[in-house]
């Protein structure tokens, strides 16, 4: 419980209230879908929600692969409750059911409902069948993802603090954190009246100038400046994350300095 509450100070460390419309960026309006650029020849793209990147589904095998890699691990007994129909947190989000031989699902952002993958031909196909034609201009808009970030690719999953869907996301991340592996955790807190619910997303990078680079984003907040803005630092994974995560933001919302750390959020926090 203390390692929650630690994670949950860092979010209202971080958090200003200020309550404001914001229109969407075409990358929200897209998360979670799948795109077709149908003035090339029709290569398939998958908008990943926790991160927005774009991601090239290729052939019927590579697809499948990215698929299971992106995908997010779900219980019978969890699946079972959705009655065939997800709830909102998970639209656009690929289910995996390691209970149930590995079976995988796609969770259509436009109604949640499930659609089974089968086997990779079938998953390619039903992907494209589901496809939203772009242009490339409007296609080019969307990050696509670094190849860094596709490969030994791990989602630890995600948690939500007073809320239903608790998951083991923590342990995971951790671990990750420690051995500055390639993982993405996504943390929603329900911070009440002090404003409402904050969705945090971490994605580790990997190693890089002695320290270990964590690209950390806000999904939802209740001052729509600071959300989708991203915010890359190099954390010391000699410590705990929590650690870590506390003694970077002091750095950029105390001491104003952002010289460990690039992105529109670090120029928001040192302000």
């Amino acid at each position: 419980m203390k390692k929650y509450l630690i994670i949950v100070f860092g979010v209202i460390l971080m958090l200003v209230l200020v309550v404001g419309a914001q229109a969407q960026t075409l990358t929200e309006r897209l998360n979670g879908k799948i795109l077709l650029q149908v003035q090339e020849h029709g290569e398939a793209w998958y908008i990943y929600p926790l991160d927005g990147f774009r991601y090239y589904l290729g052939r019927p095998a590579d697809a499948f692969t990215l698929m299971k890699e992106l995908s997010l691990g779900v219980s019978d007994a969890d699946f079972d409750k959705f009655n065939g129909k997800a709830p909102a947190r998970l639209a656009g989000r690929i289910l995996f059911k390691p209970e149930d031989n590995g079976k995988a699902y796609y969770v259509k952002p436009d109604d949640l409902s499930l659609h089974y993958l089968g086997r990779p031909l079938d998953a390619f196909n039903l992907m494209r069948e589901m496809g939203l034609g772009i242009t490339t201009e409007n296609l080019e808009q969307i990050t696509i993802a670094p190849l860094s970030q596709m490969e030994g690719f791990v989602d630890c999953g995600q948690t939500e603090i007073n809320g239903e869907f608790y998951k083991v996301g923590f342990t995971c991340i951790v671990q990750k954190f420690d051995r500055c592996q390639p993982a993405t955790y996504q943390a929603t807190v329900d911070l009440g009246s002090l404003g409402g619910l904050v969705t945090y997303v971490y994605r580790i990078i990997g190693l890089e100038d002695g320290g270990c680079l964590v690209q950390t984003q806000y999904t939802q907040n209740p001052n729509p400046d600071w959300i989708k803005k991203k915010l890359m630092c190099h954390y010391d994974n000699n410590k705990s994350l929590f650690e870590a995560h506390d003694e970077v933001f002091n750095r950029l919302w105390v001491e104003k300095d952002k010289s460990d750390c690039t992105g529109d959020l670090a120029d928001i926090l040192t302000q």
